[in-house]
């Protein structure tokens, strides 16, 4: 994801856990820019990213996650699509960063 503007530290280097640390570095959205965004429906949202994704606030450019045990990997998936595509389009739908990675190029 560090080509989106985001470093994530899911702790895989200590204990295992359900809790994920983002750091926003993305060079036109802030974290809590991204929260809200994460957590509405716009009308030119994709049909397969339809979906709210409530996330805590932000403190500074720092999101911490936490899962829950009844999340699915396709759920996961869906909202690792939806930060895809909010990282590459603003809310009115232009362009914002071409990522290096697979995704919204």
């Amino acid at each position: 994801m560090k080509d989106f503007g985001l470093e994530v530290n899911d702790g895989a280097n200590s204990v295992q856990t359900n809790i994920m640390y983002i750091n926003v570095t993305h060079h036109s959205i802030t974290a809590d820019e991204l929260v809200k965004r994460m957590g509405e429906v716009a009308d030119n949202t994709p049909e397969n990213l339809r979906a709210a994704v409530k996330m805590p606030a932000a403190r500074g450019n720092h999101i911490r996650l936490v899962l829950h045990h009844q999340v699915s990997k396709e759920e996961i998936n869906k909202t690792m699509e939806k930060l895809k595509y909010i990282l590459t389009f603003d809310s009115n739908d232009n362009e914002v960063t071409k990522p290096l990675c697979n995704g919204y190029t």
